[in-house]
């Protein structure tokens, strides 16, 4: 025996209590009145039944037919004259085939009528009218049984003597269609017949004491004997939805293939018909004078409905219910119609028959949220009974559906973590956790102890990642599983939470720099930065090692070919030894073997200065390094260099010499910040730098101020002498400085500063005088050279001016001379050239007072003065304007006066400029402000003095 559609294994299925619903309401139809024609079903006696394509057609012992529509009006043709034996409506064609006798003794006759071309008395019209024999000899049994193909190439029709005969060929428009007489079970009537279309073609038959079937092909026909011994009654057999063949017996119901015997149910009591609707099997028994009706849900396995009726006739499924035709008294047509499925389910619900439920909305391609309430529905009633295993099955229906935390909180609260892990196992398997839901299974396995299923869920690479990395390795690592944390970081490229795990938890340092020198250098930089202190405190050679990699020419290892040993790229890391700056710069990342090098770009030096916090040592080498390599670094570079070899030059070891520190600072490349660099010297106490500084940064007067406070009298000398000729006023101060000296014999340095400035007249004698009496222990003997000399000087000078005065009176005398005469004699032009073009001077010509002649057309005819002279002439004009215009910056003049030293000059110089003349009439005009006598006196001569 074979398993069945539905599932049965045992040959034959016990039903011991199924559940019983009414899940059909039953109704009897109530026919319209008969009228225009229309037939009363009442006095109809109903021999055979057939329905299609939304109409039911019923056959009487007279030959007629009773078409009856979705209203139950019936209309009523004759098909036959002498009787209906079987009706057959195709399911996708409107033609009903009808067999039946028209004439005594003359055969079987089928009949194929078009149902939707109706005639004028609203009757289906007649198609084809056909015999089945030819010869008389097989006129002598009566028909039990008809069917026919879909495709309407086949019929084939059981008697009662055992015969069935298939006819072949198109029936609707072949003269003269096959017919053949196929072998069947001796003389015991074919009670029913179907044909099962699928890949191949059979032809189901049964007798009341055998069941097989026929493989029907172009060539042959084999008979198959499903079951020798068992057979079935007319009306008796259906086929399902499937195409099994099901057969009622007063034991049971069976099912069979169309090669094989399947299972059966153990449905008692005699049977009279049964019927397929909507995947429920409809069973009418006889009890005593009562028959019954019952359907069955053999999915489900429940009864949707039993109900008693008295002789039923036909059972029809049409208009998307059942039908029953009764003929107690007089033929009634109850009609059984099925429930909604939410009314249904709502049914099922008040008895908690959920799964039953379930079949039911499946059924009828409910929606997936609807289905999902309806499990959630099942695992709170079977979580309440206490029933956590299935109700957890349940809950996995849902997912994707219903909030995971629902679920998580019911079985939290239980204590039910092997159900909770089930469940959060599922979860991530369909894609849908979360970070919170990978933290909660890691630490259901971390609690129950289940390495290998951690291990497994972890390390599983035969499907999709379908939990949170970072989550994982953040519950293993604090569950202690810093193993299998580490393999994950390394596994999933979760650089950070690799290098946190090596350096924070197992302090395995040369691990993760050897793990960092296989990163790309955004990365390694990226970690060497935020990781590199506490490094370079374990492995300070190796760590800055590293770094001047990163900062120059940073290789980093990658794997292309077989798994490389830790201790194969331990041998790659290079030997660093403090005071070996060349072995730093050696530190490169060669490889070997599997090993590749790819380059990439630089990092800069000044980023990981940070790092080398209590390892100055290491950060010099480093910094050393980089200058040499770059000359071109940064200033913080070059300053913190500088504070280092400061530091270092301070401390006792005195590593460092002065001369380390002034080659940094004398070296023309180094970009260090000079005021910096003075502070980190004043700092530090390093004077050579100090004054080296003060004069890179032409702070001669910080140098001078050096040595006065020093008390090196030579020093100051020496720094005037050096820096005189970029800043003389050194000597001022320098005479300052050693005037006040009074407890020290400081002569020498007095006469040589005096005749520093008078050699570049720094000063006014005067003012020396002045700054000398500051001091009263210096004698007449230190001033007098040079004294003697700045008198003679003066008179030299004042001797010159009062030529050069003497010699402008002269000239100006003769220029009012001049004027004059111009004023007041005529000129004689007897020049003989043209000024212009130095051609002889002819007519018209033009005479200027300059002396100046030109011929008319050398001159534009917008000159009008001479072209020789006028450039001179407006140069004096705009330099007397200028002039003129001095003498109204009155305010400017007092507020330089208020500001100066010698008060004298300024008024000389502005006296000069003709301040204080009396302003012309055209200024007046203006309204230009104008000094008057008193302030002009007051500014003179300081008052009403």
């Amino acid at each position: 025996s074979t398993q069945s559609t539905w599932g049965c294994v045992p040959w034959i299925i016990m039903v011991v209590s199924w559940r019983r619903f009414q899940f059909f309401d039953r109704a009897v139809v109530e026919e319209p009145t008969a009228e225009n024609g229309a037939t009363n079903l009442s006095k109809v006696n109903v021999t055979c039944a057939a329905s299609g394509t939304g109409t039911v057609y019923l056959g009487d012992e007279e030959g007629g037919i009773h078409v009856v529509n979705r209203n139950f009006e019936s209309r009523r043709f004759v098909a036959h004259s002498l009787g209906v034996y079987a009706l057959k409506h195709l399911r996708q064609r409107p033609f009903l085939i009808t067999i039946g006798e028209d004439e005594a003794e003359s055969g079987p006759v089928y009949k194929v009528w078009n149902t939707e071309t109706l005639n004028a008395e609203q009757c289906p019209t007649l198609l084809r009218t056909a015999r089945l024999f030819t010869s008389k000899q097989a006129v002598q049994s009566r028909v039990t049984c008809m069917s026919t193909s879909q495709d309407f190439s086949q019929l084939a029709v059981g008697f009662e003597n055992g015969t069935i005969v298939l006819v072949r060929g198109d029936l609707l428009r072949d003269r003269h269609c096959r017919t053949k007489v196929l072998p069947a079970d001796g003389d015991r009537a074919i009670t029913n017949i179907f044909f099962r279309e699928d890949i191949k073609t059979y032809l189901y038959a049964t007798t009341p004491t055998q069941t097989f079937s026929y493989r029907l092909t172009d060539k042959a026909e084999t008979k198959i004997v499903l079951d020798a011994e068992q057979g079935c009654e007319k009306n008796c057999a259906c086929l399902s939805e499937r195409g099994e063949l099901i057969v009622g017996t007063d034991e049971a119901v069976f099912f069979y293939g169309p090669d094989e015997k399947g299972s059966a149910f153990a449905f008692d009591g005699h049977k009279l018909i049964l019927a397929w609707f909507r995947g429920y099997l409809i069973v009418v028994s006889a009890e005593g004078s009562r028959h019954t009706l019952i359907i069955y849900d053999l999915t489900n396995r429940f009864i949707a409905l039993q109900s008693t009726f008295e002789d039923i006739k036909q059972v029809v499924c049409e208009f998307g219910r059942v039908l029953v035709i009764t003929a107690k008294a007089q033929t009634t047509v109850y009609q059984l119609i099925e429930k909604d499925t939410t009314t249904k389910i709502d049914m099922l619900f008040k008895k908690h028959l959920y799964s039953i439920a379930i079949d039911l909305a499946h059924k009828q391609q409910f929606d997936d949220v609807y289905i999902a309430d309806i499990f959630k529905m099942y695992g709170d009633h079977l979580y309440d009974k206490g029933d956590f295993d299935t109700a957890m099955q349940q809950y996995l229906q849902t997912l994707g559906h219903v909030e995971p935390s629902y679920v998580i909180q019911k079985f939290l609260d239980a204590q039910r973590i092997h159900n909770l892990t089930t469940y959060l196992q599922t979860l991530h398997s369909k894609n849908v956790a979360n970070k919170e839901h990978t933290t909660l299974l890691l630490n259901c396995y971390v609690k129950l102890k289940d390495t290998e299923k951690l291990e497994e869920f972890l390390k599983n690479d035969s499907r999709e990642m379908t939990f949170d990395v970072e989550t994982a390795i953040a519950v293993c690592r604090q569950a202690g599983y810093r193993e299998l944390a580490l393999f994950l970081a390394e596994k999933h490229h979760q650089h950070q939470w690799y290098l946190k795990i090596q350096i924070e938890d197992l302090k395995e340092y040369k691990e993760a720099i050897l793990y960092i020198k296989t990163l790309p250098f955004q990365l390694a930089e990226k970690y060497v930065m935020e990781y590199g202190k506490a490094l370079m405190n374990e492995l300070p050679e190796e760590s800055t090692a590293l770094v001047m990699a990163l900062c120059t020419s940073y290789v980093p290892i990658v794997k292309v070919g077989p798994p490389v040993s830790k201790s194969s790229i331990a041998s790659i890391q290079p030997s660093v030894h403090s005071g070996s700056i060349a072995s730093l710069k050696e530190a490169s990342f060669s490889l070997s073997g599997s090993m590749d090098l790819l380059k990439s770009s630089k990092s800069k030096p000044e980023d990981f200065i940070h790092i080398f916090v209590d390892q100055s040592n290491s950060l010099k080498y480093f910094l050393e390094f980089i200058v040499r390599e770059d000359p071109n670094s940064s200033t913080l570079i070059y300053n913190t260099l500088l504070e280092l070899l400061l530091q270092q030059r301070q401390s006792d070891k005195n590593r460092v010499s002065d001369e380390d520190v002034m080659n940094l600072l004398k070296n023309p490349l180094a970009k260090y910040d000079a005021d910096h660099g003075l502070m980190l010297c004043q700092m530090f106490n390093f004077t050579r730098g100090v004054l080296y500084l003060y004069e890179k940064m032409a702070l001669f007067q910080d140098v001078l101020l050096h040595y006065m406070e020093m008390g090196d009298h030579a020093g100051v000398l020496q720094s005037c002498i050096k820096y005189e000729a970029r800043d003389p006023n050194l000597w001022l101060q320098a005479l300052t400085y050693f005037v006040k000296k009074q407890n020290a014999d400081c002569e020498r340095e007095i006469l040589e500063v005096l005749k520093r400035i008078d050699q570049q007249n720094l000063l006014s004698p005067l003012l020396v005088l002045q700054i000398l009496s500051g001091n009263p222990k210096i004698t007449l003997k230190v001033v007098k050279d040079y004294i003697s000399r700045r008198l003679q000087t003066e008179s030299t000078k004042i001797a010159s001016d009062l030529r050069e005065i003497r010699r402008d009176r002269e000239e100006t005398e003769r220029m009012r001379n001049e004027i004059h005469e111009l004023k007041t004699s005529a000129r004689v032009f007897q020049s003989m050239k043209c000024s212009a073009c130095l051609l002889s001077l002819d007519l018209p010509a033009i005479h200027f007072l300059c002396m100046h002649s030109f011929h008319q057309r050398c001159l534009l005819e917008t000159e009008r003065e001479c072209p020789k002279c006028s450039p001179e002439a407006k140069r004096v004009m705009e330099r007397k304007a200028n002039f003129d215009a001095q003498t109204n910056h009155h305010e400017q003049f007092f507020k330089e006066l208020e500001g100066a030293k010698d008060g004298f000059s300024t008024v000389a110089e502005y006296f000069g400029r003709g301040i204080f003349n009396k302003p012309p009439l055209a200024a007046q005009a203006a309204g230009r402000p104008v000094m008057d006598e008193k302030k002009q006196r007051e500014a003179l001569f300081g008052g009403n003095r």
